[in-house]
């Protein structure tokens, strides 16, 4: 981000973002301070401002991706080697593939975990490819949505000039079966139905007394 947040709620959400790796466990803000106290840490944990963020409706998801934040993305995943990457057992190789010559990218190997880090290396190979397909995504989406009209354009009338108004009386004319114009200026059709010029009222439909699309 080149620009600093315009609120608390997008420099939370921008911090939670940039932090998204840490635990929830780990401190965020220590809050002890100068005092000589051994084991005892306060302050706020990640978690803490997680569960704040969620709160106030402010996760780093509710915010949305700054175009600098998406250029970050876009070239770590270009300077990275290129994928896509599989994986053999906890090392993550490149190649759709594993074979014995397979360029060695890393490995996820943990004794902590029960499967030894299998499901992370699995995930870091296939982030390989992913990253770049949900940037293009994104950039699909927006530039849908950027092409779409606002609200006030979807809502606004539109410019009618005097032309346009007399070329809707002809289309309206030319969309019903008109059997002729009196010489009194009514307007009727092959069935019962006309539109007769009332001097107080003006232009009204006359005709049989039915609901519409029912036939005399």
């Amino acid at each position: 981000m080149t620009t600093n947040p315009s609120s608390p709620r997008e420099a939370l959400a921008h911090t939670l973002a940039t932090f998204a790796d840490e635990p929830d466990s780990a401190m965020a803000v220590v809050a002890t301070r100068n005092q000589p106290v051994r084991g005892a840490v306060t302050g706020l944990t990640w978690g803490d401002l997680r569960a704040l963020a969620a709160e106030a409706g402010t996760t780093a998801a509710s915010a949305p991706l700054s175009p600098e934040y998406l250029a970050w993305i876009a070239a770590r995943a270009e300077a990275a080697t290129a994928g896509p990457w599989c994986t053999d057992g906890a090392e993550i190789y490149q190649g759709d593939e594993y074979v014995s010559y397979a360029f060695w990218v890393g490995e996820t190997c943990r004794a902590d975990e029960a499967d030894g880090g299998l499901l992370d290396a699995a995930f870091i190979a296939h982030a390989r490819t992913d990253i770049p397909a949900l940037l293009a995504e994104v950039e699909r989406l927006r530039a849908e949505l950027a092409a779409r009209p606002t609200r006030a354009e979807a809502t606004a009338s539109p410019v009618r000039t005097e032309r346009s108004r007399w070329q809707a009386v002809a289309d309206a004319l030319n969309e019903i079966d008109i059997a002729g114009i009196d010489l009194d200026g009514t307007i009727a059709g092959h069935n019962a139905w006309s539109v007769v010029r009332d001097r107080d009222a003006g232009w009204m439909v006359s005709g049989y007394d039915a609901e519409a699309g029912e036939s005399r």
